[in-house]
């Protein structure tokens, strides 16, 4: 899915059209999630710099409605990619990810209308596995 926004189409009702173009860096493994009519894009690798991973922290959200792309805060944790996400109900969330070296373990969320994501209770390590701190 965030390849096809990035690159500038949406598919309704069995047909293909344009949307406006992603005002970010390219990137790719970002992470996304859909809250209602908006759709989120953000953080992820812009390709291997001379010092390793080329990580950013910009967040936006496209408006399907409008079809214009806002500029939400950056994400508050380190920049990186291949971070999951997720959106349940009226929240998306955002959590671990990379950025050369070991995986982070925070976990943030964001609801529709606010320009800025919430910190929670980090993941904890137990063994191979992360698993939320309860």
């Amino acid at each position: 899915m965030v390849s096809c926004f990035l690159t500038s189409c949406a598919f309704s009702q069995g047909t293909w059209s344009g949307i406006s173009n992603f005002p970010g860096t390219p990137r790719n493994t970002a992470s996304s999630f859909v809250i209602g009519s908006k759709v989120y894009v953000g953080i992820g690798d812009t390709g291997i710099s001379q010092n390793g991973i080329n990580s950013v922290q910009d967040f936006w959200a496209w408006d399907i409605e409008t079809n214009l792309w806002n500029k939400i805060a950056d994400f508050p944790g380190a920049a990186r990619a291949s971070a999951f996400s997720f959106a349940i109900g009226n929240k998306g969330y955002v959590g671990s990810g990379w950025a050369g070296g070991p995986f982070f373990l925070d976990f943030l969320s964001i609801r529709p209308g606010q320009r800025h994501m919430v910190k929670n209770a980090d993941f904890r390590e137990t063994g191979e596995r992360m698993q939320p701190a309860l």
